[in-house]
């Protein structure tokens, strides 16, 4: 059985895809941003066959890695779970992290379907990338994040397109909120991001901040990391995930 690649072990998701996928028998290669994080994630996952370290946050260094690892060896299928997010309003938004969040979960999904299809083709494989729902519905304080999602979800469909000529699936799981350290790190800053505020910042967006902390606050009884890896495992084996 040829390999499979999780790009994102570390995290919640991520984590739990691997889990499944250990479960079901496959030969799992994971991708972590550091090789300073290899003995954590080998310890919570030593079912583990390898792993490999590429920043997201450097699509380049994404395609290089991958693309030399996977040049003459078999690669069975590749699942992205890396993603970052960010909030506030647009007006006071950083470009810097603007162009941060577009190249993790966007351009960094471009590099590991270029790295990593010549293998895929050769297996008749299949790539799942992770996106949301908020790759559909633009809501006031996600514009960032919504904006690198709505750009995988045209990458994703146009993948889909073009890589069925060689027999190899593009799937998108778009989950809704989940129970995961980076939600629950949301929950745990807003408010000190809203004592934080600039008397200007306030005098704008305090009352939006403070509904935005309500909703935040609310979303309960979310899904948990094991629950959305379940649908993403699913897309993975399924016969038809169209």
């Amino acid at each position: 059985m040829d390999p499979i690649l999780v790009v994102g072990v570390r995290g919640g998701v991520g984590a739990a895809v691997a889990q499944q996928l250990l479960q079901r028998g496959y030969p799992v290669i994971g991708g972590v941003r550091a090789a300073e994080q290899f003995d954590e994630v080998r310890a919570a996952l030593p079912g583990l066959s390898e792993l490999l370290a590429f920043d997201m946050a450097d699509a380049d260094q994404v395609r290089a890695v991958l693309a030399a690892r996977f040049a003459v060896s078999p690669l069975g299928g590749a699942i992205v779970c890396a993603a970052v997010s960010q909030y506030g309003p647009l007006e006071s938004a950083s470009l810097a992290d603007f162009r941060r969040l577009m190249e993790i979960n966007a351009a960094s999904c471009l590099a590991v379907y270029q790295a990593c299809m010549p293998a895929l083709r050769g297996s008749v494989g299949r790539l799942v990338l992770l996106s949301s729902y908020s790759g559909r519905v633009g809501l006031p304080f996600f514009g960032l994040y919504e904006a690198s999602k709505f750009a995988l979800e045209a990458l994703g469909d146009v993948m889909r397109q073009e890589a069925a000529a060689f027999g190899v699936k593009v799937v998108l799981v778009l989950p809704g909120g989940i129970d995961t350290e980076m939600s629950r790190g949301l929950r745990r800053r807003i408010d000190a991001d809203i004592a934080a505020l600039s008397p200007a910042e306030a005098a704008l967006y305090a009352l939006r901040y403070e509904k935005f902390r309500a909703q935040i606050h609310a979303a309960t009884n979310l899904p948990s990391g094991a629950d959305v890896a379940r649908q993403v495992v699913e897309a993975f084996t399924i016969a038809d995930p169209e």
